[in-house]
């Protein structure tokens, strides 16, 4: 995923129609309800986290289980307290009477005195109460009765889980925007740490897979199987007993620059970071990789472009260091550094940058 080095936050205020979401920082997503400054504008808070090992079950919840609202009263902060019937538990030990309260309930679901609904809660740090927030995965029994359904069938698991997700594509439109293209009949492959054993998940036409529930213990997952694409969402996992993981998968166009660093006798050659920049916007990071016990290096999921390899001091590099930044060749002036031409999902091999003795602390 591209980064600049040096990110700064920039706050944009604009009109905005119900619904309307507003990206703000990575990891939330705020929906706009109403006009700005308006008696009726409120916001709603999601979190927008995606990619690696999200729970889809109740790993991170106090409690969770259906039940009867049995009465709705109202609350500081402008929300509401309500009293339960617990019906189907699937974590923790509600009683008859157990009450909750919301949190952001006007972004909820609309509820009334008898609806049944599925109820995930947290318990909040210093007021130790239970709480229904919106972007918990609650609402009424009919809206969710395919999450009650899944939380049927992890119960029935006890030495497995399940692992499933969604790959896609982000594709560039003709007015510089991007849309998500369902990366169909995509291969996922999850390997089983102790024994070695391979599972294989298919993505379907909208782009979802879901393996068979796998036994409980340590995985390796590798969705890098489709020549062309990648995804930088790749490595260990845990699967729990009754547990459920799913991941979003953003594949993108892999062009790739492999090489080496070459370093003087003596220094060892692993765990060295490389960085790739365009040419015309060396602030920008689109791909870094580590070195292996040989010095090489590959730089995944680059677009077609101009680029230049950087091999760049840090302060956060533990023993050997650089005194001085390096692009490839070996150069550390950036204007004499060589300029890699990448075409759309192509490969340049055998860049070297030979890493001068002066320039090692």
């Amino acid at each position: 995923m591209p980064h600049r080095k040096f990110p700064f936050l920039v706050l944009m205020l604009s009109s905005c129609l119900v619904g309307c979401i507003a990206p703000l920082l990575e990891g939330q997503i705020d929906e706009w309800h109403g006009y700005p400054g308006s008696p009726d504008f409120y916001i709603c808070s999601r979190s927008g986290l995606k990619g690696m090992g999200r729970d889809c079950g109740t790993k991170y919840d106090e409690m969770v289980f259906t039940a009867q609202i049995l009465s709705i009263a109202s609350a500081p902060s402008d929300e509401f307290r309500l009293t339960l019937r617990p019906e189907t538990i699937f974590k923790g030990a509600p009683s008859i009477g157990i009450q909750v309260l919301t949190a952001q309930w006007r972004c909820l679901p609309t509820m009334k005195t008898g609806d049944s609904w599925l109820f995930s809660l947290y318990r909040d740090k210093e007021s130790k109460e239970l709480i229904v927030s919106y972007g918990s995965r609650s609402g009424p029994d009919a809206e969710e009765s395919q999450q009650i359904d899944s939380l049927r069938r992890l119960a029935g698991l006890d030495a497995a889980g399940v692992v499933k997700g969604l790959a896609y594509v982000y594709r560039e439109t003709t007015d510089a925007g991007r849309e998500l293209i369902p990366s169909v009949n995509h291969t996922i492959i999850l390997t089983h740490v102790e024994d070695g054993l391979k599972f294989k998940a298919l993505s379907n036409e909208k782009g979802e897979f879901e393996f068979e529930p796998v036994p409980a213990g340590k995985y390796d997952l590798d969705p890098n199987t489709k020549p062309g694409l990648w995804t930088m969402w790749s490595g260990g996992l845990d699967v729990e007993p009754h547990g459920c993981t799913t991941f979003d998968l953003d594949f993108q166009v892999d062009g790739q620059i492999t090489g080496r660093l070459v370093f003087p006798a003596g220094v060892d050659p692993t765990e060295w970071q490389v960085e790739v920049t365009p040419v015309d916007d060396p602030e920008v990071v689109p791909a870094s990789a580590w070195t292996d016990d040989t010095g090489h290096f590959v730089l995944h999921g680059l677009e077609p472009g101009k680029y230049i390899v950087a091999f760049e001091k840090t302060e956060m590099r533990k023993g050997p260091n650089l005194r001085v930044n390096l692009f490839a060749p070996g150069t550390p002036d950036r204007i004499n550094a060589q300029v890699i031409e990448l075409g759309k999902a192509t490969r340049v091999e055998g860049i070297e940058l030979v890493v001068p003795r002066s320039a090692i602390e």
